[in-house]
């Protein structure tokens, strides 16, 4: 008896894994890492990455800005996501007053949730997803200039170095004919 029913629930829970696996999604978004940091009064626009790595169907993906801070809107919200993709963008524009304090943390949450047809069974699987961004308002610094060799530094360093090669070639030559000219009358 105890044997039948460890059987049983052993095909059953078969059945349920291949049921629920044939509904797996390798959805994904993918996004940088660490705090956005931007300064008070810019406009920045951001990108996460959506990603359908493993399956075998294209997807279409809701996203929905549930916490913006009052700073972050979504370009759009509706996304295709074809079958073996890792760079579908999903832009995110972010706009901090003038006025934010220095240090001020934001949290934005995205939320996808991939859109599923109707099944004739009734029954659709949907994953969701929510994505956590934090945004950190630092002061704006001063742009320092360029380090480095400018291009015309480099063609003028390169111009001198070919003028003094032609130098040294023509000294060579000149050295040279004046040995020759001294063998000659050395050999008269």
């Amino acid at each position: 008896m105890i044997n039948k029913k460890i059987l049983q629930f052993g095909v059953l829970s078969i059945l349920v894994a291949a049921v629920v696996a044939s509904q797996v999604y390798a959805f994904g978004v993918a996004s940088e890492n660490g705090p956005i940091t931007i300064y008070p009064g810019e406009t920045k626009t951001i990108n996460l990455r959506l990603q359908n790595m493993v399956g075998d169907e294209d997807l279409q993906v809701k996203a929905n800005l549930t916490e913006s801070a009052g700073i972050a809107t979504l370009d759009k919200t509706d996304y295709f996501v074809k079958l073996g993709t890792h760079n579908n963008e999903v832009n995110i524009t972010l706009h901090v007053p003038s006025n934010a304090p220095i240090n001020t943390e934001y949290k934005l949450i995205i939320s996808f949730v991939t859109l599923t047809p109707g099944s004739a069974s009734g029954v659709s699987f949907a994953q969701g997803i929510d994505k956590g961004i934090t945004v950190l308002v630092v002061a704006k610094t001063p742009e320092k200039p360029q380090a480095g060799i400018s291009t015309i530094t480099i063609i003028l360093i390169v111009a001198a170095i070919i003028i003094v090669i032609i130098v040294i070639i023509l000294l060579i030559r000149r050295r040279k004919k004046q040995e020759e000219k001294k063998n000659l009358i050395n050999f008269k």
